[in-house]
């Protein structure tokens, strides 16, 4: 706990409020190796395509945006203490963006694509609800911080 309070890891805790930057630097470490493979796997399929519509210096306020909205969600929700990595709130808010496209820009996703991503996300969530120490609120939180910055995004640059 403490290797991972040194590194950057968002905490909350009674006697004081985490700073500021963690917020952002526990987005980039993950508790063990699974961790880190799962949420790689998930980057390495959904966010290439994505990187590409929005190019790289939006995606990446995208990204902080989505792992940021994540970790201030989950910060709020949670009544108790916990200590937090990983950036699986970034990853639901990649998720989400989809998930707007299929809703919204149905120009830039097919019909089949379109369940895939639904599916994708229902078993995201389910996954986060019947999975011990999986910090729900974070990837609610990315999901609903990545939803709101793509339709942000959308008005200002063409997505194509």
């Amino acid at each position: 706990m403490d290797t991972l309070l040194h590194f950057g890891a968002l905490y909350k805790s009674i006697s004081s409020n985490p700073e500021w930057w963690r917020y952002f630097t526990s987005i980039f470490i993950h508790i063990g190796f699974e961790h880190l493979f799962f949420n790689s796997i998930g980057l390495f399929i959904f966010a290439p395509p994505l990187e590409k519509m929005l190019g790289k210096w939006m995606y990446m306020l995208f990204y902080l945006g989505s792992g940021f909205a994540g970790n201030a969600f989950s910060q709020w929700l949670h009544t108790t203490g916990y200590i937090a990595a990983g950036a699986s709130g970034a990853i639901f808010g990649i998720y989400a963006a989809y998930l707007y496209m299929a809703l919204f820009r149905k120009d830039l996703v097919d019909q089949d694509s379109k369940k895939t991503i639904l599916i994708i996300f229902i078993i995201g969530i389910v996954y986060s609800l019947v999975t011990p120490h999986v910090n729900i609120y974070a990837h609610i939180g990315g999901a609903i911080g990545g939803f709101v910055l793509l339709w942000l995004m959308e008005k200002r640059i063409a997505l194509k």
